[in-house]
């Protein structure tokens, strides 16, 4: 290239980063009030809604300074970018699972894995769970989210969701009992002496969870070892339910959702507790929750849960009060 025609192609891009930095400036004088409806609009640059982000995050950061409003802005902002088609999918997907409503609602969340292959494995997998309880959660990302998240758990319930490729009108408890019998298995196993026991064996001895769960037919010698006479069992049962409810307080062992699951589907579990396990992001919980005998007492809470992202606790809740 000839010197003048090099000059000339680098005045013209300072002269671009110059039009570019007047119109950032332009864009960021706005009030917020207009910045929030920039942020909403699909019309958008997909630069101009970096930048206003960009710029939210640093009001939020002015908290410390006696400035309370920029929490507020930051949040109202984010969350219509999350809505917006024209956010760029490296900053929607942190915002994904921040704000599931409005990105479910985003006319290109289903299209995303197919413009970014790997758009599942941007999204925050500790928060995945929660966004997986959304029944109106795209059927591609689903599909991505059982193929390539880290996380086994996650790949689990994404083939759960009620958007995956399954049979219609299946047995889900059959599939139910499949998986919990699978994740019971790594808890029910040893020869430990019987005030060691595991927690699920303890549990069906007291007639507190099916034998079925178990992977092997017990022992019923010692499953009668485990039975104590029948005056101590009502406080028995109490103390072992209590320590099921425990586990993922504790972060016990990886079985520990099914003790939970259990626990919270007994008669005794309180309509308080009933409707705290609904909103959990464990879907286990939220199975126990619709396998409770008091769901049909609490219609919003079955009605929640019979709109359930997973299919199993959607079936159990619409079969209620039925029981595995």
């Amino acid at each position: 290239m000839r010197p003048l025609a090099a000059a000339a192609n680098a005045n013209d891009a300072v002269q671009d980063d110059e039009a570019e930095l007047l119109r950032r400036r332009d864009l960021l004088s706005l009030p917020l009030g207009a910045r929030l409806g920039r942020a909403r609009s699909p019309h958008t640059p997909p630069e101009d809604l970096q930048a206003l982000f960009e710029d939210a995050e640093g009001r939020r950061a002015l908290l410390s300074e006696g400035r309370p409003g920029a929490r507020e802005y930051a949040e109202q902002l984010a969350e219509a970018l999350a809505g917006n088609p024209n956010t760029p999918p490296k900053l929607l997907a942190p915002l994904a699972t921040l704000y599931p409503d409005a990105f479910c609602q985003n006319p290109v969340a289903p299209l995303l894995v197919l413009e970014e292959p790997e758009f599942a494995t941007w999204l925050r997998s500790e928060q995945l769970p929660t966004l997986l309880r959304r029944a109106d959660l795209p059927a591609p990302l689903v599909i991505a989210l059982a193929g390539q998240a880290a996380d086994a758990e996650v790949r689990e319930e994404a083939r759960l969701h009620v958007a995956f490729p399954h049979e219609e009108g299946g047995d889900w408890r059959g599939e139910a009992r499949d998986i919990l019998r699978t994740r019971a298995a790594l808890e029910s196993s040893g020869d430990a002496p019987a005030s060691n026991a595991p927690l699920l064996l303890r549990m069906a001895a007291l007639g507190l969870a099916p034998e079925w769960l178990l992977p092997e037919p017990p022992d019923p010698a010692r499953l009668d070892a485990l039975r104590p006479p029948a005056r101590q069992r009502p406080g028995l049962r109490r103390a072992v339910l209590a320590q099921a409810l425990a586990e993922r307080r504790k972060g016990g062992s990886r079985s520990s959702p099914v003790t939970r699951c259990f626990a919270l589907a007994h008669r005794t579990r309180t309509a308080a507790e009933v409707r705290a396990a609904a909103d959990e992001p464990a879907w286990t919980a939220r199975l126990g929750a619709a396998l409770n005998p008091r769901l049909p007492s609490l219609p919003e809470v079955r009605e929640r849960l019979s709109e359930d992202g997973n299919r199993l606790v959607c079936a159990a809740a619409l079969d209620a009060p039925a029981s595995l």
